[in-house]
């Protein structure tokens, strides 16, 4: 309850604010990423990732890239869409028009697989990338996912494909820090790949939570991990989610003698079916009698 009131009192404080900066940005391309855009954007240990649905056929598919990206790896999972077999192959090339790398695997009875990015050099450990042409003989198939790894280390961040995005659905970040505690809103896709939500500043869980909601009518076994900067494991948000609806999952610590750790930034999962992280708060104890606020589909997050 504490969780709902926060948000709304936040929402009566900046909505003005917020208002003015969506139509302000409403006039500029499409943003790239989730997360801080930027020339820094594709350093560290990124994992850059999409879900979708991209038909494959023996007619080609293009999915270009806003702009450039250096990878060292990456996968693709892929869906028959028959009950025979589908050859299907991506191709993977820079901004030069150089074939840089492929997927390729052969899933059938409406199943689904994973490749692994095979370098067409392969004394390379790194290439760039900008678009890729998709095909599947002879029988179609589904491009579902994507995911690429801006180095071999550990990954410290996650940021959106630099795919276009498609005007329905889009939904602006917001990271708010203040007297009252902190909080993000926006809309993450979560997989079994590990998605990193760095925080803009590190905050004492007293009373924090996640909202998440599911994307199929499966369940989706959610697992948000939280994290100093000192990477240092305080405390866990865990719960399942099935039939497009949301749930809000509150904070358990790791340490229930030391609840003075500040969280940096979260790991989250999803096992089984499609979910999204939408909200995140960190509320203060005196954050109380804040009138109840409901979260809607029409909502700006």
């Amino acid at each position: 309850m504490v969780l709902i009131k926060f948000v709304m009192l936040r929402f009566q404080l900046f909505f003005v604010g917020v208002f003015v900066l969506v139509f302000a940005c409403s006039e500029r391309s499409a943003q790239l990423v989730e997360g801080n855009s930027g020339e820094n954007a594709s350093k560290g240990d990124t994992l850059f990732y999409w879900f979708g649905e991209e038909f494959m056929g023996t007619q080609q598919n293009t999915i270009e890239l806003d702009r450039e990206i250096t990878v060292t790896g990456g996968k693709a999972k892929i869906k028959a869409a028959t009950h025979a077999a589908s050859a299907s192959h991506i191709y993977i090339y820079n901004a030069d028009c150089v074939r840089v790398g492929t997927f390729e695997v052969k899933p059938n009875n409406y199943g689904e697989l994973e490749a692994e990015m095979v370098f067409d050099d392969s004394t390379k450990t790194e290439v760039r990338i900008a678009f890729m042409n998709l095909y599947s003989w002879w029988n179609g198939a589904t491009l579902k996912s994507l995911h690429f790894y801006s180095s071999t280390g550990a990954v410290t961040d996650s940021l959106r494909l630099p795919i276009p995005k498609e005007e329905e659905g889009e939904v602006e970040e917001f990271q708010m820090f203040d007297e009252l505690g902190y909080s993000w809103t926006g809309s993450r896709w979560l997989s079994s790949e590990k998605m990193v939500l760095n925080l803009n500043e590190s905050v004492i869980p007293w009373d924090a939570s996640v909202l998440v909601k599911s994307e199929d009518f499966s369940t989706s076994k959610i697992i948000i991990y939280a994290f100093t900067e000192d990477n240092v494991q305080v405390g866990e948000f865990r719960g399942e989610v099935k039939e497009f609806s949301k749930i809000n999952l509150p904070f358990y610590s790791s340490n229930q003698l030391d609840t003075l750790q500040k969280v940096s930034y979260l790991e989250c999962y999803s096992f089984g079916a499609k979910a999204k992280i939408m909200a995140a708060v960190f509320a203060y104890p005196e954050a109380d009698g804040i009138e109840e606020f409901d979260y809607d589909e029409d909502r700006c997050y």
